[in-house]
């Protein structure tokens, strides 16, 4: 009883409306099947358009109604442009149904870790455990897609020491070898746990998905009375003690065990963009460009990989570019609307009128544009990145002249005079032209500014992308530093970590206390310097820096 006699009042109807909905939401992906229409079997309401079940998840299963996740993945649409470009620029058609799933060079690019834009297998502690596993054939992908989550994880050492040894795999009782063997003795997806219910404890494969959901979720009095039941079951064909030792086994794996129709699924995805990045990589780098379009890192990391391959990323072009990464001549063309400034209203414009007929030159292709509704920013965008270079004038007299050309335009139009004005030369300054480029794509298309230093004092380095091959290694390279963070250690001693990049990737770096003395004053942010140190690995790639020589200061 309250105190104050109006809560005492009002009480009773705050505990009726304590725990009601308050506010409609919706699954993601969540989609209700019935063999009836839904109208007669379930509440349903409406937001925005939908209609909905006004029943969560487990009230649906409750009254027998179907509910199943249907997700959309982005490496399914990466999958489709691959195989059309593969069909219209080869003329081979690929089922991807049915390509081979042991083919070498497949299994070779896994066991490299080789998996940037693989689906499911791109993280560097699965590049590390695909290393380790070496994979062969397909049900090792599944496994390792099943293992690299957290729970399973820590029978990832087991795993790989029974596959290798198998003679160490131990089972608990006769009957769970032909159930475990495939996964060299360990518990990793939910259908064993159903296998073993069924085949150790008579259960049907109804009462065994019970028991996988009643551990999985830890049902309390569900548990008890499946624990009573599979033991009792087990007692007939082994002892008392085995029984209870293999219901033990399931507790403990039951907790993260993986279903292994959806690890299968991620795995097919997983080896069918594998098979596509082994066989044709132009074709998988265009796609997987595009899907990552967002992402200056990755388009970054992609590039590295295509220049590994001998495959060339082509500064954007108005006349040639489209909305997304295209090959052009075995290489991959840089797409319009990744250039800021341009976005796809422009983009359209473009199209409509290098459509309506090519560009002769820079002033007519000007005088279109402005004519079209396409401003002056955009324009300078164009020019910095490099997309109206196919004109044969240079970024900084096309930037220095654009007034005199888009006046040619309109003295064109308006007066009827057609002579062309002449450019005035400017002064090329390459480290201006390059910083214009990396400002408008993100990134440097044309060169980048180490490769001139590099030619300037006539030296050559080791690329960052190569460092995993040198783990434990000193090596010498050129980079230029893209932050510092000085720290004190416990000791009280001054330190620091850094980024360094060079022309495709960044790492970190570190220096202890002993070094950073010594070359402080030139660890300053965009210093382009040759850095010596050892090559380290712990969760990822680092640099214990040893020596610094500044080549060109900021």
């Amino acid at each position: 009883v309250l105190k104050d006699e109006k809560l005492n009042y009002i009480y009773p109807s705050l505990c009726l409306i304590e725990f009601l909905p308050r506010n409609i939401s919706m699954h993601a992906a969540g989609v209700v099947i019935s063999n009836q229409p839904l109208s007669h079997v379930i509440p349903l309401t409406q937001d925005n358009g939908v209609i909905m079940s006004q029943y969560s998840k487990n009230y649906i299963e409750s009254v027998g109604l179907l509910k199943m996740d249907l997700l959309g993945l982005r490496n399914l649409t990466m999958l489709d442009y691959m195989i059309k470009d593969i069909e219209r620029y080869t003329g081979v058609k690929i089922q991807l149904t049915q390509i081979p799933l042991d083919d070498p060079k497949t299994y070779a690019l896994l066991s490299k870790g080789d998996t940037y834009g693989v689906f499911q297998l791109e993280s560097a502690g699965m590049i590390r455990l695909l290393t380790q596993l070496k994979p062969q054939n397909f049900n090792t992908i599944v496994d390792a897609i099943a293992l690299y989550r957290p729970g399973p994880m820590e029978n990832i050492p087991t795993y790989i020491e029974n596959k290798n040894h198998p003679e160490h795999i131990h089972y608990i009782v006769d009957e769970l070898e032909p159930i475990l063997k495939e996964t060299y003795g360990i518990i990793v997806y939910q259908e064993q746990i159903m296998q073993i219910a069924r085949v150790l404890a008579g259960f049907t494969l109804a009462k065994a998905d019970i028991l996988r959901k009643a551990v999985s979720k830890k049902e309390g009095k569900l548990l008890d009375e499946m624990k009573e039941e599979f033991i009792a079951g087990a007692s007939k064909k082994v002892s008392l003690e085995k029984a209870q030792q293999v219901y033990a086994l399931i507790e403990k794996f039951a907790n993260y065990g993986f279903n292994k129709a959806h690890s299968v699924g991620y795995a097919m995805i997983a080896y069918q963009l594998a098979y596509l990045k082994a066989n044709y990589p132009l074709y998988f780098y265009s796609a997987i460009l595009s899907g990552n379009a967002s992402s200056v890192n990755s388009r970054l990391h992609c590039i590295s990989e295509c220049k590994a391959r001998n495959i060339k990323v082509l500064k954007p072009s108005v006349s040639k570019s489209i909305d997304r990464f295209q090959i052009v001549e075995e290489n991959i063309l840089y797409p319009l609307t990744q250039i800021r400034n341009v976005g796809n209203a422009n983009y359209q414009l473009i199209v409509s009128l290098r459509e309506e007929k090519p560009f002769e030159d820079v002033y007519d292709f000007v005088d279109r544009a402005v004519n079209a509704g396409i401003n002056n920013k955009t324009i300078e965008s164009l020019i910095d990145a490099g997309a109206l270079d196919e004109f044969k004038v240079s970024r900084t007299i096309l930037r220095n002249n654009l007034t005199k050309i888009k006046e040619y335009g309109e003295f064109k139009h308006t007066l009827g005079i057609d002579e062309k004005p002449i450019l005035t030369i400017v002064k090329e300054d390459p480290g201006l032209i390059l910083e214009r480029e990396k400002e408008v794509l993100g990134m440097y298309i044309s060169t980048h500014p180490l490769e001139i230093i590099k030619q300037k004092y006539h030296l050559s380095s080791l690329p960052i992308t190569l460092l995993k091959d040198y783990v434990s290694k000193r090596v010498e390279l050129i980079v230029s530093i893209t932050r510092v963070k000085a720290i004190v250690d416990k000791h009280g001693n001054e330190m620091a970590f850094l980024e360094l990049s060079d022309e495709l990737s960044h790492m970190d770096a570190v220096v202890f206390s002993g070094t950073y003395l010594k070359i402080k004053s030139l660890l300053v942010r965009n210093n382009v310097c040759k850095v010596t140190g050892k090559v380290t690995y712990k969760d990822k790639l680092s640099l214990q820096v040893d020596d610094v020589v500044l080549l060109e200061a900021k």
